[in-house]
C-alpha cells in the first residue's frame, strides 16, 4: 500500500524539465574566492555585535542599567586591548552608527553620555 501511495506522490510531484538559456561562457562573471574569517575576525564580529546589542539598549534603560551597560562595555574593550584586538574592534564599531553615537563618542564613559542627551 506504501508502495502505490509513495509511486502516486512520485508522479504528481515530479519537477518538469526546463530550458534554461544558455549564456556563452566568456561573459559569465567568475565568482571571487571567498576569504575564510580567522578566529580573530569571528571574536571581533562577536564583540562589535554585543556592543550594538547594548548600545540599542541604553535609550530606554534606566539610569542603574545604563551605568551597567557603560561597564560592560568597557569590560568587552579592556579584554579586545589585552588580546591585541582593540584597533580592529575600534574599526568595526566606527561602521555601525548606533553604537559609535552611544559608546565611541561618549568615550565609553556614562558621565559624558549622560551630560550629552
Amino acid at each position: 500500500m506504501k508502495n502505490i501511495v509513495l509511486r502516486q506522490l512520485m508522479k504528481v510531484a515530479t519537477i518538469m524539465g526546463y530550458k534554461w538559456e544558455t549564456i556563452p561562457t566568456k561573459e559569465t562573471p567568475t565568482k571571487e574566492t571567498e576569504m575564510p574569517m580567522t578566529d580573530t575576525d569571528k571574536i571581533v564580529n562577536t564583540f562589535r555585535d554585543y556592543l550594538r546589542l547594548l548600545s540599542n539598549g541604553v535609550s530606554t534603560a534606566s539610569e542603574s542599567k545604563q551605568r551597567d551597560i557603560f561597564a560592560r562595555a568597557r569590560t568587552v574593550r579592556q579584554i579586545a586591548r589585552s588580546a591585541g584586538m582593540l584597533a580592529r574592534l575600534d574599526r568595526a564599531i566606527a561602521h555601525d552608527k548606533t553604537t559609535s553615537n552611544v559608546f565611541v563618542n561618549s568615550d565609553f564613559n556614562w558621565t559624558k553620555y549622560a551630560h550629552s542627551v
